[in-house]
């Protein structure tokens, strides 16, 4: 390893990061059970921001999308997430 290397980022996520989209992802699914629909779909917003094959966050926005009757999107989210990890279908 050359000292250049200490200067390259990891295309790792780093342990902080996975925490906060977890914490995330958690407040999501709270915010879902009571029903605040737009409150959550933003926190799967912002994981997706950082992480776009975030299946749980893929997942939880899809089914706000098929509860606001956009079946579509909703379809294309769940498809997308389950690209990843077909063996959740």
């Amino acid at each position: 390893m050359t000292p250049i290397d200490d200067y390259i980022p990891s295309p790792q996520r780093s342990p902080a990061t996975a925490g906060d989209a977890l914490a995330k992802i958690e407040n999501a699914v709270a915010l879902f059970d009571r029903r605040n629909l737009m409150q959550a779909e933003s926190l799967c917003r912002q994981i997706l921001a950082e992480q776009a094959n975030h299946f749980d966050a893929l997942h939880l926005l899809g089914v706000i999308a098929i509860h606001l009757n956009n079946f579509a999107e909703g379809v294309a989210l769940i498809g997308k997430g389950l690209a990843d990890r077909p063996h959740h279908a």
